[in-house]
């Protein structure tokens, strides 16, 4: 097991671990190989490789092309060498020979974000995530083992001399090409973007200009939305970002694409149906969830932009015995991300009433997501006794209350495995400060309960 997981202390270990489970993040990166990237307008190109040099992880050579966006014999080299990590991505300028290294493959966000190799082989400038935010706004990140998953997308604007990055919590920030100096971005930045660039650069301008809503979104975005030319998976983005600015907009391109469209642009229609056409979604996400479609998987987190409207469909598949159990978690999760009263009393019904395996995924999302009510609900669940004893004696060995007091003796009571006799023993030594051993009505004697 990872050291750093290790060292997480046994509860933030579980809630590690199930945390990666349940959101795909393993660290799994293929073999590099050898790959070549040309500017814009392909007037350079840089291949890149990794490599055992001493210190060093890539080895590239940096050629300008006889003919535009084509590699053959007789380009001229302009340099070769070597660098410290290998890039997830690399950016050519087509101003002038220099390549933009976008993070460290196989370890996001651990050692330099962006860098900037000109066409001498000198590293210009380099940013690491601490230039790009502040602590707090890292706290906010994915950590897995190996990476920090902090990107939502990145472009150079040679025009303005900037490279844009864009973080998943919606930050923008700027870096100068010729200083490497770091300032924040201006919501024109992303609204420009969302006119042109490559897929994926669009794609999130127009998320996280949803997210932040500038003005004259609605006015550039539209456009988008409308054009049946464009892609369905920039129109899809469009849609959901008019949604959240609050303009009108047809959104029957969700149905369409749920049914027929590309692996991906399913995944991402179902996981924005709630968004995308309200209280309408909620039929359709239960159908796909109940469904031996694969994109089901993502047709409860579909659901979350409905709010407190969607918590008695996502009940209702949570303890729903024909659902897969693995979509079954993801209810318990959406759930957990809605963190409204009405959510936190159908994960504690989940507790009490599903099977042992989503139980536990439900007391899970009621823990980590500090839930509203979480200790009175912690009690409540103690007093009735359910497959989660245990694991609820065991938060309360992290985080002592004296309102579980009685809870915490009723449950040492009716514990039936010594794990369970020792997580209630302990967590009422930790509350009370006293040592009364095992059995219950020596604690009930000892603090004078009934």
């Amino acid at each position: 097991m990872p050291f750093e997981l290790v060292m997480l202390g046994p509860v933030r270990l579980l809630l590690a671990l199930a945390l990666l489970a349940a959101a795909g993040l393993a660290d799994t990166w293929m073999p590099y190989g050898e790959r070549v990237a040309f500017s814009k307008q392909g007037k350079y190109y840089m291949v890149t490789r990794a490599t055992r040099a001493p210190g060093d992880q890539m080895a590239y050579e940096l050629y300008e092309a006889l003919r535009p966006r084509k590699r053959q014999p007789g380009d001229k080299l302009l340099v070769r060498g070597t660098h410290s990590q290998l890039p997830v991505e690399v950016k050519l300028l087509d101003t002038e020979p220099s390549a933009v290294l976008f993070e460290s493959y196989g370890n996001m966000g651990r050692a330099d974000c962006v860098a900037l190799i000109d066409g001498k082989g000198a590293v210009h400038w380099r940013v690491n995530l601490m230039d790009l935010f502040t602590n707090a706004q890292i706290r906010k990140f994915t950590p897995t083992v190996g990476s920090v998953w902090w990107n939502k997308g990145w472009w150079i604007n040679e025009r303005r001399g900037k490279v844009v990055v864009v973080s998943v919590t919606g930050i923008t920030r700027e870096i100068d090409l010729e200083t490497g100096a770091v300032a924040g971005a201006k919501d024109e930045v992303l609204l420009e973007r969302v006119k042109q660039g490559t897929l994926a650069e669009r794609m999130a301008a127009i998320e996280t200009a949803g997210r932040r809503k500038p003005k004259g979104l609605v006015e550039v975005v539209r456009e988008v939305a409308v054009d049946p030319k464009e892609p369905p998976a920039l129109r899809l983005r469009a849609v959901v970002a008019l949604r959240r600015a609050g303009a009108r907009v047809d959104a029957s391109l969700f149905k369409d694409v749920a049914a027929n469209g590309s692996v991906e642009d399913k995944r991402y229609a179902i996981s924005n149906l709630g968004e995308a056409l309200g209280p309408a979604a909620i039929p359709l996400a239960k159908k796909l969830a109940r469904s031996e479609a694969p994109e089901g998987y993502f047709a409860p987190q579909g659901l979350e932009g409905l709010q407190d409207e969607a918590v008695p469909a996502l009940l209702e598949l949570l303890l729903d015995e024909r659902v897969d159990i693995t979509r079954r978690y993801q209810c318990a999760f959406t759930l957990e991300k809605i963190k409204t009263a009405k959510s936190s009393a159908a994960l504690v019904r989940g507790v009490a009433e599903a099977p042992q395996g989503v139980a536990f995924y439900a007391q899970l999302a009621l823990v980590r997501g500090q839930m509203p009510g979480l200790v009175e609900h912690l009690c409540a669940l103690l007093r009735k006794g359910t497959t989660q004893d245990g694991n609820i004696c065991f938060y309360f060995v992290q985080q002592p209350d004296k309102r579980a007091i009685e809870p915490l003796v009723i449950a040492l009571g009716r514990a039936k495995t010594e794990i369970d006799v020792v997580r209630a023993r302990k967590a009422l030594e930790k509350t009370t400060g006293k040592r009364f051993g095992d059995r219950a009505e020596d604690w009930r004697a000892g603090l004078g309960l009934k």
